[in-house]
């Protein structure tokens, strides 16, 4: 894998062509006064480098970090960082002449970096004066004249601007050359000799710079205008921000990032060759049409944090390259960030990943502590693996590759990232309960919690918010066990995924375990897959059915997945119930006349709810003033417990459907599923005397009421229906189990 820091092995070694300038032959004996010999056209010659180390795009990467203030991807540090020349300057070893030309070409070629110019042929006039001392003469004489001559060295020159300052002229053809012409003159008199030249050095651009795309043109293209549009607009990015924060400015990074460009996919299926200068560009460059890849982006935010200033001097950025991947999927070569935040700890930054589209959008995977460490060992080097919970849905791992590690091998703990809770190995183990509601066992072995104090469950999903869970202790097949139950799970989200933490205290160190993801769908389909029986098969197929209509008539588009019928095999489908066959009751409610005299409660009809649990209302209107003492009474033959339910619901508990019309809701909650056609009756009282007449109805008559009443409404049709399957599915599969 390609890094930025490339070393130019520099070689001093200086091949010299023939001298440009031809001699002018004079005899010792030439007059000495103040006197001029006529100019002398010079004959073009070529100079070319070909031996001088570093290929063009080598070259221009590191001239583009240069300006972006970056020489390292991976230096500890890019604050104010300076540039690097070359390790031994070339200049100062010139002849005075060939430093004026030196000092001369270097300032036009700053032109061409100003963006001033992209035309690469320079018009260079010398004049440089010598005394005959300099020169080793007494006076003037033809020895002399050479020997000023001799003096300029136009391939020393050119080899020495390549070894001095090999980024700013990555864009110059090295195998195509210099082509220099023009005409010199030596004038004289009894102090000095003077040495005049009028040039005009012609630098060859390479091919993929060239304005024209051809080899040995001398006009550049755009390259340098967009490079310093680039610097420019990324330097305004740091002025625009930066009165915020230190953790705003971090997030406006991001942000911006994340606005201005987008990832390139197709160029991310090749293999990961960093080192590419235009990545930096493309994020800068406010076009559009430019995307890039991981790189682009880690780049592109330490750069802003490097060019910014933070109120705590503690806050840095870096980047770090290795291997990414997703669950158990396989891992790819990958770029992001970690960032050192005033706590002094470090978080894991991966710009990339936060974009629209991708797994941590919009903040997952920013600034973000490790859930969990593991110790890797690849072939040739040993590292750390760190696991990021994403969501409720997946875990996504990142692991340094042997550059990064070499990298920082003299400073480690700056890849050692935040890690708050210690960690814990346990197993975990599920069951499903369908009680009043559905709801996840989870069973952990009290032997892996060993030594530990304050255990609980956190639970998050399946329409719940995080929950702390106590356990408790039951045995299994001999085995002792830590039990914690989530109850109350909505039938519309038994396809969410549940994720489940131990938390525990050892040692006095706060730890967890890794998080376990499950589902209700997943334990049926689990079950689906073992030998429990035909029965029990058709309850968990029913119930999936079921939980795919609530899906269906809740939501008015439901997207595929939610769907948790989907992956039933052809097989498993046919284990569905038919559309059962209701009572055929006509009405939904009964109201049977008793002996109470004026009774003050008159009953209006039920209503049905399917959230965490099966629940009739029904509907009253109460007419009497006090309520202090009165009660709802609901009794019914329950098959699930065998026995007659008898539950008092107080008025403190009814539901006030409307201010100042004495109108109520009184529910009967938590049927369980095989009750639902069960027949249940409902009486009020105050204190001990009945205030009202009887009332009885069901899950099924209501059920059966309302599709009699809705025959075009095709969705509360097979609501109705799936529903009703659940429960008889669950009334023959417990009274199976129970023997009867």
């Amino acid at each position: 894998m390609k890094h930025n820091k490339k070393f130019l092995s520099l070689l001093l070694t200086v091949c010299m062509a023939v001298s440009l300038i031809p001699a002018t032959v004079m005899a010792d004996g030439d007059k000495q006064g103040s006197t001029e010999i006529t100019q002398e056209p010079v004959k073009e010659q070529k100079i070319t480098s070909e031996d001088v180390p570093g290929n063009s795009d080598e070259l221009f990467e590191g001239y583009v970090n240069r300006k972006f203030g970056i020489e390292d991807s991976t230096a500890s540090t890019t604050k104010n960082t300076k540039k690097r020349g070359a390790p031994v300057s070339l200049r100062s070893q010139l002849s005075a002449v060939d430093q004026e030309f030196y000092d001369i070409l270097f300032d036009d070629i700053n032109t061409i970096l100003a963006g001033t110019t992209t035309h690469t042929v320079f018009s260079v006039s010398l004049s440089h004066t010598f005394t005959y001392a300099e020169l080793g003469e007494t006076g003037y004489s033809s020895e002399a004249v050479a020997k000023a001559r001799d003096s300029f060295h136009p391939n020393d020159v050119v080899t020495a601007l390549l070894y001095d300052h090999p980024y700013e002229m990555f864009w110059y053809d090295k195998t195509s050359g210099v082509h220099m012409g023009g005409s010199t003159g030596i004038s004289y008199d009894s102090n000095e000799i003077r040495l005049t030249f009028n040039l005009d050095c012609s630098f060859c651009v390479c091919q993929d710079y060239s304005a024209t795309g051809v080899v040995g043109s001398y006009d550049l293209g755009d390259v340098i205008t967009r490079l310093n549009t680039a610097v420019a607009r990324a330097q305004s990015v740091v002025t625009t921000y930066a009165g915020l924060s230190d953790l705003e400015k971090l997030a406006a990074y991001k942000e911006w990032i994340c606005t201005e460009t987008d990832y390139n996919k197709p160029a991310s299926q090749g293999s990961a060759n960093y080192g590419d200068p235009w990545q930096m560009i493309y994020v800068f460059d406010n076009d559009d049409t430019t995307k890039v890849v991981c790189e682009g982006y880690s780049k592109a935010f330490k750069y802003l944090c490097d060019q910014s200033v933070f109120n705590s001097d503690k806050i840095g950025c870096y980047v770090v390259s290795g291997m990414m991947g997703v669950d158990d999927g396989n891992p790819g070569a990958h770029m992001w960030n970690i960032v050192t935040l005033e706590d002094g700890n470090r978080y894991l930054v991966d710009v990339t990943n936060c974009d629209k589209g991708s797994i941590g959008y919009p903040d997952d995977l920013f600034l973000k502590q490790s859930n969990r460490t593991i110790s890797r060992t690849e072939s040739s080097y040993e590292t750390t693996q760190y696991d990021f919970w994403v969501s409720l849905e997946s875990t996504v791992h990142y692991y340094y590759n042997e550059t990064t590690e070499n990298a920082y091998r003299n400073n480690h703990s700056i890849l050692e990232l935040y890690q708050e809770y210690g960690q814990i190995d346990v197993v975990f183990r599920h069951t499903c309960s369908f009680q009043n509601s559905l709801a996840v066992n989870y069973y952990v072995k009290e032997s892996e919690l060993a030594d530990c104090s304050d255990i609980y469950l956190e639970v998050d999903g399946a329409g719940k918010s995080s929950k702390k869970i106590r356990g408790t202790r039951t045995s299994v097949e001999g085995e002792n066990y830590y039990r914690f139950q989530l109850s109350g799970i909505y039938s519309m989200y038994m396809g969410d995924t549940i994720q489940a933490v131990v938390h525990v205290t050892k040692n006095g160190v706060e730890c967890i375990s890794d998080r376990d993801l499950y589902s209700v769908k997943k334990y049926a389909y689990n079950t689906l897959s073992m030998s429990y029986g035909q029965t029990f098969n058709t309850f968990m197929v029913d119930m999936l059915y079921y939980g795919s209509a609530l899906t269906s008539y809740l939501y008015v588009d439901p997207y595929d997945f939610m769907f948790v019928t989907n992956d039933l095999t052809d097989a498993q489908k046919q284990l569905k119930s038919s559309d059962p066959v209701l009572t055929t009751e006509a009405a939904t409610v009964k109201v049977n006349q008793t002996a109470v005299p004026n009774p003050t409660v008159e009953f209006f009809g039920c209503r049905g709810y399917l959230s965490d649990n099966i629940a009739i209302g029904v509907q009253v209107r109460i007419n009497q003033s006090s309520l202090d003492n009165v009660k709802a009474v609901f009794t019914y033959e329950s098959k699930a417990e065998g026995k007659t339910i008898v539950k008092e619901v107080p008025a403190s508990a009814f539901e006030l459907i409307q201010e100042g019309n004495n109108n109520y809701i009184v529910k009967l909650d938590s049927i369980v599923a095989q009750d639902a056609r069960s027949v249940f009756t409902l009486e009020f009282f105050d204190g001990d005397q009945q205030i009202s007449d009887t009332f009885e109805s069901s899950v099924e008559r209501y059920m059966a009421g309302l599709k009699k009443n809705n025959p075009n409404n095709e969705k509360l049709k097979t609501l109705v229906n799936n529903l009703m399957n659940y429960c008889i599915s669950a009334e023959n599969y417990f009274a199976e189990k129970r023997g009867a």
